[in-house]
């Protein structure tokens, strides 16, 4: 199953996929997207009943988008129905150990139909030397910033050598002036795999590319921000795309 456009007028195929569940939706903004392109019901679950609210305001013209208050690991305390795409964008990556890792994946595969796809970002470390080889290889990067004014994306960490869950400390500066920081815990990319694997999913591709929008505004981000954003702070950052 692959996300398409949305279907054309008169055209009865539902091209789409018909049931989609966004865990951390955040304001909804995916879970909105997903109603916009055909799909016919859409279920979003968050831990915060902050934003549950912002969402609910935010969404009020999309009647089949539906927000729930609820633990990752616990998807069942209020979902009963299985869906065919679930979108977990920096979700994983709040899990501080491999049990509670497992018990996040394994939640949503519970609610995911036989043959659908779950899809997401987080943060993975990609490529990791051993404690006996040089520190001039390749490594994810201790500290990255890319910054133009007030906006900036950056993050830190503190290991030298950074092993499963190791803490991320992430920036965000917005246009404003006001800024957002997170605390997240990155795991090798391996790791992730194995975790996908043992609760029964396929991944059919996965990797640490980032691409800039082309339809985004010109001459408002400078070249070498956007190259650090894409490069840099881009290979932190996992996609994934898994098949049950």
């Amino acid at each position: 199953m692959v996300l398409s456009e949305p279907k054309l007028e008169g055209d009865d195929r539902c091209e789409w996929p018909e049931t989609v569940l966004e865990i951390g939706f955040g304001e909804g903004i995916l879970s909105r997207w997903a109603a916009e392109a055909g799909a016919r019901h859409v279920a979003g679950v968050d831990l915060s009943a902050n934003m549950i609210e912002l969402a609910q305001q935010t969404s009020k013209d999309f009647p089949n988008v539906h927000f729930h208050v609820c633990d990752a690991a616990n998807l069942d305390a209020v979902l009963s129905e299985k869906f065919d795409v679930i979108i977990a964008v920096h979700v994983f990556c709040y899990a501080t150990d491999m049990m509670q890792l497992q018990a996040m994946v394994r939640s949503a595969v519970s609610c995911l139909k036989v043959g659908g796809r779950i899809v997401g970002v987080r943060e993975c470390i990609t490529t990791r030397p051993s404690i006996d080889q040089s520190i001039d290889l390749p490594i994810t990067a201790k500290q990255c910033c890319c910054a133009c004014g007030p906006l900036y994306v950056g993050y830190t960490i503190d290991d030298l050598y950074p092993e499963d869950f190791c803490t991320c400390k992430l920036s965000y500066g917005n246009s404003d002036g006001s800024n957002m920081n997170f605390i997240n815990y990155a795991v090798s990319e391996a790791t992730m795999k194995k975790v996908f694997s043992e609760e029964g999913l396929h991944v059919v591709q996965s990797g640490t590319m980032l691409e800039w929008d082309a339809s985004a505004p010109t001459g408002v981000i400078p070249d070498d921000m956007i190259s650090g954003v894409v490069n840099d702070y881009g290979s932190l950052m996992w996609f994934f795309d898994c098949e049950g």
